[in-house]
C-alpha cells in the first residue's frame, strides 16, 4: 500500500481499502506470478532441463 500498489484511505488509525481494489490487485499479482512461471518453464524447456 505504501508503495502505491493499492489505494486506500485513512480516516483514523486504520487503512480502508475497497474490496474491488483488493480483488483487482490479487488478480494482477496472480497474472504476474503465472507469467513468471510460464517464462521459467519456457527457459527450462529450451535448456533441455525440463523432464518429459
Amino acid at each position: 500500500m505504501d508503495e502505491g500498489g493499492l489505494s486506500y484511505t485513512r480516516p483514523g488509525r486504520h487503512r480502508r481499502v475497497l474490496l474491488a481494489d483488493v480483488l483487482d490487485y490479487k488478480e494482477a499479482r496472480r497474472s504476474q506470478r503465472r507469467q513468471g512461471l510460464d517464462e521459467l518453464t519456457r527457459l527450462t524447456e529450451e535448456s533441455g532441463l525440463y523432464g518429459d
